[in-house]
C-alpha cells in the first residue's frame, strides 16, 4: 500500500467516523460498556484465583484428641503423620497451650478464663498442614478412624466454595460479555452500512474506474478499528484508576491481598484493547459483507 493510498484510506475512514454521529456514539458506547464490564470481571476473576491460591497455601487441619488419651498414642500419631508424604507440617498443641492461645485471642477479656488451669476443658490437638488441598479428604478420613481422635476440623470446604463462586462468576460474566460484544458488533455493522449507503455513488464510480476490492474495503475496516479503539479508551482509564485506588485504599485491610496493580493492569489493558479492536473490525467486516457487494 502506497503512502498516498494509506492517507486516503484514513481520511475516508475519519469522514465516515464523523458522518453518522449518532450511530458512531451508540456503537462506541456499546463497546465501552462491554469493555468496562469485561475488565471488571477479569479483575474479579484474577483476584478470586489469587485468593484461592492463598487459601490453598494456608489450609490447616486440626485433629482434637479425646480426653484421657495417652502420651504414647499422641506420639504414635504424630510420628505417623510426620512420615506421611501428604503432610507438610505437624504441630502438637497441649491442653495448656490451647488455653493460653484462647487467652491471647480474648485479649482484655482473658480474665474470663481465670482459674481454669486446674479444670481445663480444652482438648489437646495436632495442627496439620497438608502439602496439597486435594489430600485433605484422605488425611481427614485417616484421622477420624484413629481411636485417639475425638474430632477433625479439616477446613477443606473453603477452597471448593471459592472455586464454585469463581466458576459462577466466569459463567455469568462470559454470557454477559458475549451478549454485549454481539450488540457492539451489530451497532458497528449498522454504522458501516450507513456509511456505505451514503457513499454508494462514489463506490460505484470507483468500481467503474477499476478500483480493487481491497482499496474499497480499507476505509471501512479502519473505521471499525477506530470505533473499537475509541470505545475502549475511557473504560480502560476508569479501570486503571479505579483498581489502583482500590488497591491503595482497601488492599491492606482485606482478609486477602489483592493482585498487584503492576502485575494486573498492564496485561489487562492489552487484552481489553485487542478485544475491543477485534469487535470493531469484526463488526465492520460484517457490515461490509451484507452491504458492500465486492
Amino acid at each position: 500500500m502506497s503512502a498516498h493510498s494509506f492517507r486516503r484510506h484514513w481520511r475516508e475512514a475519519l469522514q465516515g467516523f464523523w458522518r453518522n454521529g449518532a450511530m458512531t456514539v451508540a456503537a462506541a458506547s456499546a463497546v465501552a460498556v462491554t469493555v468496562l464490564i469485561l475488565g471488571f470481571l477479569l479483575a474479579l476473576v484474577a483476584n478470586t484465583n489469587h485468593l484461592t491460591t492463598e487459601v490453598r497455601g494456608q489450609v490447616t487441619m486440626v485433629a482434637y484428641f479425646k480426653d484421657g488419651v495417652t502420651t504414647q498414642q499422641i506420639s504414635a500419631l504424630e510420628q505417623q503423620l510426620r512420615s506421611d508424604s501428604k503432610v507438610q507440617e505437624v504441630r502438637y498443641i497441649s491442653k495448656a497451650q490451647a488455653l493460653q492461645q484462647m487467652k491471647e485471642q480474648l485479649g482484655a477479656n482473658s480474665s474470663l478464663l481465670a482459674g481454669m488451669e486446674n479444670r481445663n476443658p480444652l482438648p489437646a490437638s495436632l495442627q496439620i498442614k497438608p502439602k496439597q488441598t486435594e489430600e485433605v479428604a484422605a488425611l481427614s478420613q485417616m484421622l477420624q478412624e484413629n481411636p485417639a481422635i475425638e474430632k477433625v476440623n479439616d477446613g477443606g470446604q473453603v477452597v471448593p466454595q471459592i472455586t464454585r463462586v469463581t466458576n459462577i462468576v466466569r459463567g455469568v460474566g462470559a454470557a454477559l460479555v458475549i451478549a454485549l460484544a454481539l450488540t457492539s458488533a451489530f451497532l458497528i455493522a449498522n454504522t458501516i452500512r450507513l456509511t456505505i449507503y451514503a457513499r454508494r455513488h462514489e463506490i460505484e464510480i470507483m468500481r467503474l474506474v477499476g478500483a480493487t476490492n481491497g482499496f474499497i474495503r480499507w476505509p471501512f475496516i479502519i473505521q471499525g478499528f477506530l470505533l473499537g479503539l475509541c470505545g475502549a479508551i475511557l473504560p480502560i482509564v476508569v479501570l486503571n484508576v479505579g483498581y489502583q485506588y482500590a488497591a491503595q485504599r482497601w488492599g491492606s485491610s482485606l482478609i486477602f491481598s489483592m493482585v498487584s496493580p503492576d502485575a494486573l493492569l498492564g496485561p489487562l489493558t492489552i487484552v481489553l484493547l485487542l478485544i475491543s479492536i477485534a469487535v470493531g473490525v469484526g463488526g465492520s467486516l460484517t457490515g461490509m459483507r451484507r452491504s458492500l457487494r465486492v
